[in-house]
């Protein structure tokens, strides 16, 4: 992901008097009054300066009037909690929430390290947490500002004249009933409205698309939408609850806290929801948080936040503490080697998986959390004072490479050695002294943040089983330089400086990488 142009160039503006060391910390978001989106720019800016280590900002994509879909960051765990609020226009106080437990929940991290008796510092160390405070931004604008405030007022005067109760984005389309699930009954709003209307396609609208686009390019644990009708939660009734049995306890446990009751769809109201999407797409715990008091026809009154906040303060530390809590995520479903989605249970990942053609399940000890994102390395490479043609790909600090690529450029010097594949023991056979007589098969180049997983495949030395950090891109596997190195006994060393690394068969391996990265 990226920030966009326009994001940036509001982060720049609201940014440009701040100085470059880090403010000191202090409380940011003010709820007591309608809370727009350029006050929600600003004040993510803000916070991203006071709390680099834990809050970063970016964009999922852009509204109909091109207004950036924010995303914040917020904390440096592997597993991922997705968080969006303001779908729905008038329910913007959700934004106003979720801005304002940022702010709390950082000052806190920063501080004690402790809220409400939860520690901060392990939740954000083992969980982040990926927010879109405002899903709908031209619609909050339009019941914040009026119809003068819009880009093509005379359109939306034609689908309503009062815009205080207005649910739906720009269009007319009501974002929680726009998404690919149940989406194809018949319901008598059948062109745009203030809310209710479906679109005339699922995804049929920027803002929906580019929340699918976001959620299909990550791994998330759990999905959290806030809305604010009710003091209420959806969701806590899934029909997969066997399969993680930590919504159960999440269920019990807000509930407690809260005194929030329990809702149930129906089907007046249960059609191309977003909660709806991720739950049968990602099979993985979702819930819907209707936060206010329920008033009919008008946004929740902002100067009685306090009323809101006060039992869901802690509804996002009880669900994070219930995800890192879960098992291990240890079969991973791919597609044509692509990472789609990871689960605790093999039927249910099979389940999943049959959803995609040409997929297929692992299983990864450790699960999900063993995958690493890998770059493209610049460095170069020399073979006996000669340059080699093969290209490093780097893993947590490491540079790996294909061992087909490294027996091609060592197969006329000592350290030359012969592979094969043997498909019984699903393992590769290494001869060493015996020169490379196969393919040098050219393979696609592949982009940095290409998902590296740890390969399943054996790696043997002379028929004898040898350890060497290995893993899979995109269907092949590359070991870890200087493994392969100690194992046929060549010396290698790496020029940091001019990003070289040099290979000499001539001499012995040794391991002088005490403080050494590189390869």
């Amino acid at each position: 992901m990226f920030i966009t142009a326009g994001l940036l160039g509001n982060c720049m503006l609201f940014c440009s008097c701040i100085a470059a060391k880090e403010p000191a910390i202090r409380y940011v978001v003010d709820p007591y009054h309608a809370y727009s989106y350029e006050e929600m720019l600003e004040d993510a800016s803000t916070l991203e300066q006071m709390y680099p280590d834990i809050i970063r900002l970016d964009s999922i994509g852009e509204s109909v009037e091109k207004r950036d879909l924010l995303l914040i960051r917020f904390g440096n765990g592997d597993r991922k909690i997705f968080i969006n609020g303001s779908i729905h226009a008038c329910e913007y106080i959700t934004t106003t929430y979720l801005m304002y437990m940022i702010d709390r929940y950082a000052y806190a991290y920063k501080t004690s390290g402790i809220y409400e008796g939860f520690d901060l510092k392990k939740i954000l160390d083992s969980v982040t947490f990926c927010i879109v405070p405002m899903l709908n931004p031209d619609g909050v604008n339009l019941v914040h500002n009026g119809l003068e405030s819009v880009r093509n007022p005379e359109e939306v005067s034609k689908i309503f004249t009062g815009y205080a109760d207005w649910k739906a984005n720009i269009n007319g389309v009501d974002l929680n009933r726009n998404f690919d699930n149940n989406w194809y009954v018949q319901r008598p709003e059948n062109g745009p409205s203030a809310g209710g209307f479906k679109g005339y396609t699922p995804l049929s609208e920027p803002e929906s698309r580019a929340v699918a686009r976001y959620l299909d390019s990550e791994m998330f644990w759990t999905f959290l939408n806030f809305h604010s009708k009710g003091e209420g939660l959806y969701g806590w009734d899934d029909p997969n609850i066997e399969y993680y049995p930590q919504l159960a306890s999440m269920v019990s446990r807000i509930i407690e806290a809260s005194n929030y009751r329990k809702f149930i769809d129906t089907p007046d109201t249960d059609y191309g929801t977003l909660l709806g999407y991720v739950r049968e797409t990602y099979l993985k715990p979702a819930l819907t948080f209707e936060l206010c008091r329920y008033v009919y026809g008008i946004p929740y009154p902002d100067e009685d936040f306090d009323s809101v906040w006060a039992p869901a303060r802690t509804f996002c530390l009880i669900v994070a503490e219930e995800v890192m809590n879960m098992e291990a995520q240890e079969y991973l479903v791919f597609q044509n080697n692509k990472f789609l989605h990871a689960f605790c249970d093999e039927e249910y990942a099979k389940t999943y998986a049959a959803k995609w053609a040409n997929s297929r399940v692992l299983y990864i000890q450790g699960g999900i959390e063993k995958l690493m994102n890998m770059t493209v390395s610049d460095i170069s490479v020399f073979v006996d004072g000669r340059q080699a043609d093969m290209q490093a790909y780097n893993i947590n600090g490491n540079n790996y490479f294909r061992l087909r690529d490294l027996a091609t450029a060592l197969s006329d010097t000592p350290a030359r050695f012969d592979i094969e594949y043997d498909t019984g023991s699903m393992a590769v056979m290494m001869t060493k002294g015996k020169s490379y007589t196969g393919d040098h098969e050219d393979v696609a180049p592949v982009s940095s943040g290409t998902m590296a997983v740890p390969s399943i495949s054996g790696l043997c030395l002379n028929k004898e089983k040898i350890e060497a950090a290995a893993y899979n891109i995109n269907g092949n596997n590359y070991y870890k330089l200087r493994d392969i190195a100690a194992a046929i006994n060549f010396g290698v060393t790496y020029d940091h400086h001019e990003r070289k690394i040099s290979i000499d068969t001539s001499v012995a391996y040794e391991d002088d990488t005490a403080g050494f990265v590189g390869s």
